[in-house]
């Protein structure tokens, strides 16, 4: 693995783990929400699986796409749940409507990727 890829992996590592706790804590004090620390909690798993899941497919298969597709899910759900944790109505808009543009990418957008792989002459 280059410098470079390492490099790569630790920025996105970094970034869904910063854009987590930010999510907590604007989650801690909002007041939109009836129970924000388990719906924080709730969305903080979403999103860290996706991106834990893209960040070990990048490490397995470098070559695949797919392991930036499930990192990239993951970052924009986390930072769209992050403005929907704000106290201010303008980002919680923005952050209701972004929420709910990437549950149609994560979706569809696997279905659309396809990847030939050559089978073994049997």
């Amino acid at each position: 693995m280059t410098t470079r890829r390492r490099a790569l992996l630790a920025a996105l590592t970094v970034s869904a783990l910063v854009l987590g706790i930010v999510m907590l804590v604007l989650a801690d004090h909002t007041n939109h929400f009836s129970s924000p620390l388990a719906k924080g909690g709730v969305f903080l798993l979403l999103g860290w699986s996706f991106a834990g899941a893209g960040l070990a497919a990048l490490v397995r298969r470098p070559e695949n796409r797919t392991g930036f597709l499930l990192v990239t899910v993951g970052i924009y759900w986390l930072a769209a749940s992050s403005l929907m944790f704000a106290n201010s109505s303008v980002p919680f808009t923005i952050g209701a409507a972004l929420e709910a543009v990437v549950i149609s990418p994560s979706t569809t957008l696997p279905a659309a990727v396809t990847v030939t792989v050559p089978l073994p002459a049997v």
